[in-house]
């Protein structure tokens, strides 16, 4: 018997306009199930018209807003099809979800509509809640060493005898772009503190849009100069960071300074980042949001509350949050590089233990929802 599932698909993967995109969800439709163009649909079978919207389902609701009558939407409900909202890539905040769905009752297909969402903060019985990232490392275990980089070298799997070498740096924290309050005021951290005994790269600053949540500001022109800041890039910011692991960096500094994508409204979205440190047997604080590590845990790695203050996860302000996370990484920074290497050597078998759990989770949450559809 052939499939009973079929996705109508808006645009082809060259044709999308700016309100959508061709994501994770199309792309993994066009790779394992059965599609057609619409308006086409597959007779005798359960057709899901499958939309991925930009800047975390607004861009959605910007079209709707600016179209009274949506004709894929009207071609939905005269034929009964439901239809597909994924926002993987770039998760939602509470408040783009509840304002696309007041657009979707209001044009009355709200009842016709399932959402597919990385922000784990969101789940009722319309939305699908995962995390997409540790999904796509865990399918992909055999691939994520061993392989040429966009950087253009080879990402070595670190041994566990090389864990007693003697580490020459405190923290590693990798930014690419610095386009978040988190990320900005991390960088102003590091610009008036003295973190010369660590690995920090930041690489580009995206415009003025957002400022760091310390008072004690430059001006603008302060912080661009000083970028790029880098360590294996070579002056290449444009690159892949999934499987960008340069073994002597992790192998040789401390502790992993997580900047994750979400911080400001607090979407639970658990990124690629998380498994660098994961992958390469590092201690963790994450810069990230509210209850991130409990979400960890729930996932069953271990963090480190018995080494350093964790409180910070469970701060829901912010500012306050970044603010706990700061004197956690500046006291840290204040020990020896010898007292840091001996903190080390106490957590390492929780590194350990964080990578070997990873390598026997079997999780594909993903393939079961849209099968179960």
């Amino acid at each position: 018997m052939g499939s009973l599932l079929n996705f109508i698909t808006l645009f082809t993967e060259n044709n999308y306009p700016e309100w959508c995109i061709f994501g994770p969800a199309t792309q993994k439709i066009y790779s394992e199930y059965s599609y057609t163009l619409y308006p086409n649909i597959k007779n005798n079978c359960k057709n899901y018209l499958i939309i991925e919207p930009t800047e975390g389902l607004d861009g959605l609701t910007k079209f709707i807003e600016k179209n009274n009558s949506i004709e894929f939407f009207n071609f939905c409900k005269e034929n009964n099809i439901n239809i597909l909202i994924a926002c993987i890539a770039d998760p939602p905040t509470e408040y783009n979800y509840n304002r696309l769905i007041k657009k979707l009752i209001e044009l009355k297909i709200y009842e016709l509509c399932k959402f597919i969402t990385t922000n784990i903060n969101i789940n009722n019985t319309q939305t699908f809640s995962f995390n997409f990232f540790i999904e796509e490392y865990i399918k992909n275990k055999n691939m994520i060493f061993n392989q040429e980089t966009d950087l253009g070298y080879i990402s070595e799997e670190i041994k566990v005898d090389e864990l007693t070498l003697f580490k020459n740096k405190k923290f590693l924290s990798l930014n690419k772009t610095i386009d978040k309050q988190h990320r900005y005021s991390l960088y102003h951290d590091y610009l008036t503190n003295d973190f010369s005994d660590s690995y920090f790269s930041f690489l580009q600053l995206e415009g003025g849009h957002c400022n760091p949540y310390q008072s004690n500001l430059y001006e603008f022109d302060f912080y661009l100069k000083k970028l790029p800041i880098e360590l294996d890039t070579n002056h290449n910011f444009n690159f892949r960071t999934h499987n960008t692991f340069k073994k002597e960096l992790f192998l040789d500094s401390c502790i992993h300074l997580v900047t994750e994508t979400s911080f400001h409204d607090n979407e639970l979205f658990i990124s690629e980042k998380i498994m660098k440190p994961i992958l390469n047997y590092q201690p963790f604080i994450v810069l990230g949001p509210h209850h991130y590590l409990k979400q960890i845990k729930k996932l069953g790695f271990k963090t480190f509350s018995d080494f350093w203050d964790e409180s910070y996860d469970y701060i829901q302000n912010p500012k306050e949050r970044y603010f706990q996370l700061s004197k956690l990484i500046l006291e840290l920074n204040k020990k020896s590089i010898g007292e840091l290497n001996k903190i080390y050597q106490e957590v390492k078998e929780t590194c350990i233990f964080n990578k070997e759990h990873f390598y026997s989770l079997n999780k594909d949450e993903f393939s079961k929802y849209l099968n179960n559809l």
